[in-house]
């Protein structure tokens, strides 16, 4: 869960009035990002990086902003041999520091495309099969469950265009190109999960504090998908993935195949329109894992 940049908003009196970016050539911000994960009985870690958006192009129909995370730190407790793993998930995002991951936004500031997509996937690819190599020097017995191509494919599938934009954009420029106001809802596609999110708006003291609390909008067999994607993204031999599928009636009724989450996430635009604060709370229960998530962004 990783993002940022944005520029002045201005919140009609509308109700129906979108949150507008005014991005200006030359505008640079930096946030500092904080990311909490406490995985119940196991590992929790605690990310936390800076990073800097600098918008080089600007118009009536678009904008162009380079993304650069210029630091990045970690920390993994709990299982040895988990805190370790994560350790090296979160080495990936570290060996993106310094480089540039520009984005194009459309007029209202909502994030349309990665500009260098090619140039990322190019480094996104040497990343994950160091990941993979120092994966499986860490523990190989791992060579007898599945295959180091498996799980490469499987770590290409999960680390997609949507995921490292996510990783820079993900929060600060959510709210562009909205009609926020108190009780707007809308359903949005969160690390594969799909919440309702419902939305109020305050202005205390010049700062406008826009508050979205979150809950699960998945049928039962939206949920099924979802837990077989994670299966087919998890790198297993195809004979362990039919089996593990044909068994989902049997797990749903243990609840390892339930999805709940609760999310309360208020961000803070300050009075020249720039992003202030955010705080997120997030519990959830993902397939039997109880998962509580905390993230805070601030601005240098």
């Amino acid at each position: 869960m990783f993002s940022l940049a944005l520029a002045t908003v201005v919140l009609a009196a509308s109700a129906q009035e979108p949150i507008k970016a005014n991005f200006k050539k030359g505008d640079t911000q930096t946030f500092v990002i904080t990311e909490e994960n406490n995985v119940a009985g196991a590992v929790t870690t605690t990310n936390t990086k800076e990073i800097c958006y600098k918008v080089t192009q600007a118009d009536d129909t678009k904008a162009t902003i380079e993304c650069v995370m210029t630091a990045f730190d970690t920390k993994s407790t709990g299982d040895d041999k988990g805190a370790a793993a994560m350790d090296e998930v979160n080495q990936m995002l570290a060996k993106l520091k310094d480089v540039p991951v520009i984005i194009e936004t459309n007029a209202a500031g909502k994030v349309m495309k990665m500009v260098n997509r090619e140039q990322i996937e190019e480094k996104m690819n040497v990343i994950i099969k160091e990941f993979v190599d120092n994966i499986f020097k860490m523990a190989p017995e791992m060579a007898q469950a599945m295959k180091k191509e498996d799980m490469e494919k499987a770590m290409h599938a999960k680390l997609t265009e949507k995921e490292i934009l996510d990783e820079f954009t993900e929060n600060i420029f959510d709210l562009y190109d909205k009609p926020i106001a108190n009780n707007y809802e809308e359903v949005k596609d969160v690390d594969g999960l799909r919440l309702k999110l419902t939305y109020t708006v305050a202005n205390i003291f010049g700062t406008q504090n826009i508050t979205a609390k979150g809950v699960v909008n998945m049928t039962k067999e939206e949920i099924k998908e979802a837990f077989f994607a994670q299966i087919d993204q998890a790198g297993l031999p195809d004979d362990q993935v039919q089996m593990i599928k044909s068994n989902f009636d049997q797990l749903a009724l243990t609840g390892m195949a339930k999805i709940e989450a609760n999310t309360n996430t208020v961000y803070q635009l300050d009075a020249d329109g720039w992003l202030k604060g955010m705080k997120d709370n997030s519990e959830m229960n993902l397939f039997g894992q109880a998962i509580k998530q905390k993230t805070t962004i601030s601005r240098k």
